[in-house]
């Protein structure tokens, strides 16, 4: 990079990095494409990824190899599934012959379609990769003094999202303070639209505080201060589950503590020695205190378990998935090709827009490739996470690993009942995740060798 190149860069990097952020902040918490804020968080999402590739070096990329060449893979087989067949092999591909009514019906010929059964929808699958993609160039051209403050900053974020639903649950439906047009206005959800997902952000705050509360590094707060902030925090977090009315929020606030305790045990022994057991005790205490003031909405929960239709979801996902099986209806699909497996006896007024796994969604569009992916993908996540979880000496880019690790299992569990990686929020987030565990596991193989 010429010295040209080096000082525009400077200057341009973090202005379209806040510009990101706060699109993603105010405007990505919808997981709806007809959202109207879709259109700034996919412009934030252009605009990063042109100014990131014309000022960041050629080999940034192939830092993350393959990571990039699994979106690549994603691509490639989205632009396949929109190739134009003939009719005679269209017709052959398991699903699709019932679809030829429509010709035959018109007295037409059958014309050349591609595999994908909602080519729109498939286009508008490729067109929200964007947002993971501008996130991803990012997190990889980030100094690394901006990765170790992202326990701090995940706080500041869930801090931010709790103190607005606290704001929504005070006002009215109507309220200012919910500027999605479609969201679940019998609760508050602050910065995203689904308190399901908003569920999960509150979660995250717990382990980003208690990491970012037992990281060494000069000239911080004492140790004390800090945890009492990192307690604070976390029983911010335990009432802004409790605004949610979200199931998994109260699952999530629990396993985000469990979590916090596991990735810290060596900071704490390290830092604390004879005080472990009263720290143990205080987390013991938080997590108690949390599962019995999550217990408290229990007319909500048994009101929802017995009307959920999310097993019901399911089962129909699967009989598209072997209908379609081994190519798949297509990316993106699954609002529109859903309704033919849907039993009569469970349809509602409301469409069913997601599978509420997004595994089975995903693998029921995409067939067995898809399959395969997802694989290559759990693969490459999981012997990542694994060497961080065997890494004890400590550092803030460490720690931040550590904290991403907990957000990618946090978000990979509540993918498989709900579809919190749609909103183009969660998505940075996650995005973001991965690079930072891949740079975190570089610096633990240095610090090894």
């Amino acid at each position: 990079m010429t010295p040209r190149q080096q000082r525009l860069s400077s200057f341009v990097a973090p202005a379209v990095t806040i510009t990101f952020a706060a699109a993603m902040i105010f405007a990505g918490g919808s997981s709806r494409v007809d959202a109207p804020q879709i259109l700034v968080v996919r412009l934030a999402a252009i605009i990063a990824i042109a100014s990131t590739l014309a000022t960041a070096s050629p080999t940034m990329l192939g830092s993350f190899a393959r990571g990039t060449a699994l979106f690549l893979a994603v691509l490639a087989l989205w632009v396949i599934q929109l190739v134009p067949l003939p009719p005679s092999l269209w017709l052959s591909m398991p699903g699709h012959a019932i679809l030829a009514q429509s010709a035959v019906i018109a007295n037409e010929p059958q014309p050349w379609r591609p595999l994908s059964l909602s080519p729109d929808l498939t286009i508008e699958a490729m067109l929200a990769l964007m947002v993971p993609v501008a996130a991803i160039i990012l997190t990889l051209r980030a100094p690394q003094r901006w990765l170790e403050q992202a326990p701090l900053a995940l706080m500041i974020l869930t801090v931010l999202s709790v103190a607005l639903a606290a704001g929504q649950a005070a006002g009215e439906p109507d309220s200012a303070l919910r500027w999605y047009p479609v969201s679940d206005i019998d609760v508050a959800p602050g910065l995203l639209a689904n308190r399901n997902h908003q569920g999960l952000l509150v979660s995250l705050g717990i382990p980003s505080a208690f990491i970012w509360a037992m990281a060494e590094k000069p000239g911080r707060l004492p140790l004390g201060p800090r945890l009492l902030i990192a307690f604070a925090v976390t029983a911010l977090c335990v009432i802004g589950a409790l605004i949610t009315q979200s199931r998994g929020a109260m699952l999530f606030v629990v396993l985000g503590t469990l979590l916090s305790a596991a990735a810290i045990r060596h900071d704490i022994v390290r830092q604390i020695g004879a005080r472990l057991a009263l720290v143990a005790v205080s987390i013991g205490t938080v997590v108690i205190a949390g599962i019995a003031s999550l217990a408290l909405p229990y007319q909500r929960l048994t009101e929802v378990v017995a009307t959920d239709d999310r097993a019901y979801i399911w089962a129909d996902t699967i009989k598209m998935l072997w209908a379609y099986f081994p190519f798949g209806s297509g990316g993106g699909t699954f609002v529109d090709t859903y309704p033919r497996f849907q039993g009569i006896a469970r349809l509602r007024p409301e469409y069913v827009n997601h599978a509420h796994n997004e595994l089975l969604e995903f693998i029921s569009e995409n067939g067995l490739i898809g399959m395969m992916l997802i694989g290559a993908g759990a693969w490459m996540l999981i012997s990542r996470m694994a060497q961080i979880a065997r890494e004890k000496q400590s550092s803030p880019l460490l720690g931040s690993g550590r904290l991403a690790a907990i957000l990618i299992m946090l978000s990979i569990v509540a993918s498989l009942v709900d579809y919190p990686l749609r909103a183009p929020l969660m998505t940075s987030l996650f995005a973001c995740a991965v690079v930072i565990l891949r740079r975190a596991r570089s610096e633990s193989h240095v610090g090894a060798a």
